[in-house]
């Protein structure tokens, strides 16, 4: 794909379509994953997965961005044609709050710019509509009290899905790569197994 097609014309239901790809390969229903702005790209596949008939084991949601129903995440959109990509300083400000140094750097080292039309389609205006009766499997939505991005943290995603809601209260949004998450994977863990039948 040319820097062009995925800076201006990629969607979020691209994205969707890999983790539809990654499902089919898989064969079984799966517990689907998203974090931060990859929760709408979940959202979005497994709407579309139900709606076809697939069958999705449930879905949890990390700092997770919200459909349009919850409101816009920034009033206006990014301009057209740019990467998007926050400096390290921002990136660090914005995401992380108690990671170690060299995993820090290693996190920073890897940061590639985003596509802003899909930034746009997720965080802006009108945003991307998903109806409660859309999300039928399980849902688990996850929050951390240092998260400085614009996600909600009140619990209103799980509500909106008549999910479950775990509030962390030690982490900043990339709550995965912090000190110490072990604690609250294990609580996740726990909610899949609540949820899911075991075959």
């Amino acid at each position: 794909m040319d820097e062009d097609t995925y800076l201006n014309h990629t969607t979020t239901a691209d994205y969707a379509e890999d983790v539809a790809k990654v499902a089919a390969h898989i064969g079984k229903p799966c517990v689907v994953v998203g974090h931060s702005m990859g929760g709408m790209v979940t959202q979005v596949f497994t709407a579309s997965a139900l709606a076809a008939g697939q069958q999705v084991a449930a879905l949890v949601l990390l700092a997770s961005t919200a459909p349009a129903q919850l409101g816009s995440a920034v009033p206006t959109p990014f301009p057209p044609g740019q990467p998007f990509l926050f400096d390290r300083e921002t990136t660090t400000n914005r995401y992380f709050h108690d990671i170690p140094p060299d995993r820090l750097e290693r996190a920073l080292d890897r940061l590639v710019p985003e596509s802003v039309s899909v930034v746009n389609e997720i965080l802006a205006p009108p945003g991307i509509s998903i109806e409660p009766s859309d999300i039928t499997c399980p849902v688990l939505s996850v929050t951390a009290e240092f998260d400085r991005t614009a996600v909600k943290r009140d619990g209103s995603l799980a509500a909106y899905y008549g999910g479950d809601h775990i509030h962390d209260d030690q982490h900043g949004h990339d709550l995965m790569l912090e000190s110490g998450w072990e604690p609250l994977l294990r609580r996740i863990l726990a909610w899949i197994g609540d949820k899911v039948p075991q075959s």
